[in-house]
């Protein structure tokens, strides 16, 4: 698991994480005065959650990232009834 290292702050750790076949990079960055973690999504900027722990954030990230594939999934679905 790479870490990104910020001057000052706790390193950042990445996951890989699996939704509806594809493959997402979330960065799991550690809370620095109220603790827990926040985590984005590299794919998906419209991602971002946090979560006490580590498992946490995780399950949060993937609920977000399946909330957002839905959301496109009915914007695409707009698209081909309105060009009927």
């Amino acid at each position: 698991m790479p870490m990104t290292k910020r001057p000052g702050r706790p390193p950042a750790k990445q996951e890989i994480v699996t939704v509806a076949g594809r493959t997402f990079t979330v960065v799991l960055t550690p809370g620095l005065k109220e603790g827990g973690y926040t985590v984005t999504c590299k794919e998906i900027p419209a991602v971002i959650t946090e979560g006490e722990t580590e498992q946490e954030s995780l399950d949060n990230a993937i609920d977000a990232i399946e909330l957002c594939l839905e959301v496109e999934k009915e914007l695409e679905a707009r698209k081909k009834a309105q060009a009927r």
